[in-house]
């Protein structure tokens, strides 16, 4: 949540609550979910740590 808030929260000037839930739904889906890459996923993304979870469940259901 710091993330969210210290690069786009307050530094980004919204004109009214509908362009700051745009603005904020934006930024997690275009910068958090698929450039930041935090160490306490192993630094992937988060989308890169689902895509590698959902290959390994599904390596996981063929073995069974």
């Amino acid at each position: 949540m710091r993330a969210i808030k210290e690069a786009e929260v307050d530094l980004t000037e919204h004109t009214g609550f509908q362009d700051a839930h745009r603005q904020i739904g934006r930024f997690l889906e275009e910068v958090h979910m698929r450039k930041r890459i935090p160490s306490a996923l192993g630094y992937l993304t988060p989308m890169e740590l689902e895509s590698q979870w959902l290959t390994q469940r599904a390596a996981a259901q063929v073995i069974i």
